[in-house]
């Protein structure tokens, strides 16, 4: 009888087993692609596209490069907009003027807390989504 009911449990563990490596096989291979980018990102970057003119290049500035962060707001732009990042304390810098002509880069999106000193035409803040940095889209003035 006890070698029943251990027989029992075995095949129900080994049951289980399957079943849960099969959803896990699922879920791996099947939904994750389409789960990568988190909620808040993906609601920030629909944001972006519809405040941001289509077709253009924006700079994307930031404290310091966070090349998964990058990536991902590339990704989420495209075809859109295209993205050249650049760090906030380049900003004043020959290479910011440089990006600026050779991309007739004219709009900004600013990542993070702190705000560099830029002219803007115009710069709107993103409403606050949950675990997203903080982000300012604006057109510089010429």
């Amino acid at each position: 009888m006890l070698s029943l009911s251990a027989a029992c449990v075995f095949a129900m563990a080994v049951f289980s087993a399957a079943l849960r490596l099969d959803q896990d096989r699922r879920n791996t291979l099947v939904y994750a692609p389409y789960q990568i980018v988190p909620e808040g990102q993906a609601r920030l970057a629909q944001w972006v596209k519809d405040k941001a003119p289509k077709g253009r290049t924006l700079l994307y500035v930031t404290d310091d490069i966070d090349y998964w962060q990058f990536w991902m707001w590339q990704r989420l732009l495209y075809p859109d907009n295209r993205l050249v990042a650049i760090l906030r304390k380049q900003v004043h810098s020959s290479e910011f003027h440089s990006l600026r002509n050779n991309y007739q880069i004219d709009h900004v999106l600013l990542v993070g807390k702190t705000r560099p000193q830029l002219d803007f035409k115009w710069q709107v803040a993103s409403p606050a989504y949950l675990s997203t940095a903080p982000v300012t889209l604006g057109e510089l003035a010429h």
